[in-house]
């Protein structure tokens, strides 16, 4: 559960625990019942369980449950006169569920609600916001996998892994910005830098290991034209060897490290 408490702390922050679809659904029936038996703090009290459990769900959203989701914000917003959240809630359940309806029960005959369903049936696509694919997985919009989301609306984001688990779940509103979550074009960013760092890196390791050779070879040629027993004709040959071996592992030290600084500077 660690990944999604971290992918979606500010959306969990006030969540005392994981919900399920199951919890969802049962403050939907909730939101129902009081709704047909005209019990507004009820029905209230059921619109705030919901938003509470989609906020905290941990379980990849399907398209029926979005449609309900959105038909209570639908009343809810029919309740508090909003006819614009209203309308947009409908436009929701609607791009979840094409088929999605209101039942007699609920809205009987020419009950205002069957008007505003009418109005979001024809409410023009609005442009869609930008989602980057996820690093591992899929991007979910109220429930349907690869659907644009909405920048005229609420809509809920799920990241789900291929496993079926879910790495996120926020509710947005129209104001706020997409969410964060690992993107793909990142990590394809990352592995690619990579991948250009390396020759450089292993240039680095190479000129380093020949320059501990060449200063290994100056060194020996240092002790035989120290030692007492040497030739004094072989003086100058030696000492002109050991210079050269120096000079060519102090070359190779600089090399090493600018292979090394560059593969440095071009992964990060």
């Amino acid at each position: 559960m660690l990944p999604l408490l971290l992918l979606v702390a500010p959306a969990l922050a006030t969540c005392e625990k994981f919900t399920t679809v199951l919890d969802l659904r049962a403050a939907l029936d909730s939101g129902y019942y009081a709704w047909i038996t005209l019990e507004k703090p009820a029905f209230f009290s059921a619109v705030t369980a919901a938003r509470s459990a989609v906020v905290c769900l941990a379980e990849p959203l399907d398209p029926s449950t979005t449609a309900r989701f959105y038909l209570q914000e639908a009343l809810n917003g029919y309740l508090q006169g909003d006819e614009m959240a209203t309308v947009l809630a409908f436009e929701s359940a609607l791009i979840a569920e094409p088929s999605f309806q209101l039942s007699p029960a609920m809205a009987p005959g020419r009950h205002p609600l069957q008007a505003r369903l009418s109005a979001a049936r024809i409410i023009p696509s609005s442009t869609p916001r930008d989602l980057s694919n996820p690093a591992s997985g899929a991007v979910f919009v109220d429930g349907r996998k690869d659907t644009p989301a909405p920048t005229d609306r609420p809509f809920i984001l799920q990241v789900v892994q291929d496993d079926g688990k879910v790495q996120g779940t926020w509710w947005v509103q129209t104001q706020d910005p997409t969410p964060w979550y690992p993107a793909a074009r990142a990590l394809q960013l990352t592995e690619s830098r990579a991948q250009a760092a390396w020759p450089y890196a292993a240039a680095a390791v190479t000129a380093t290991a020949a320059s501990g050779i060449l200063y290994g070879m100056a060194w020996t040629s240092r002790a035989r034209f120290d030692d007492p027993d040497t030739a004094c004709t072989d003086l100058e040959a030696l000492r002109s060897q050991t210079n050269l071996f120096a000079g060519a592992s102090g070359v190779m030290g600089m090399m090493a490290l600018g292979a090394g600084v560059t593969a440095v500077v071009i992964r990060f």
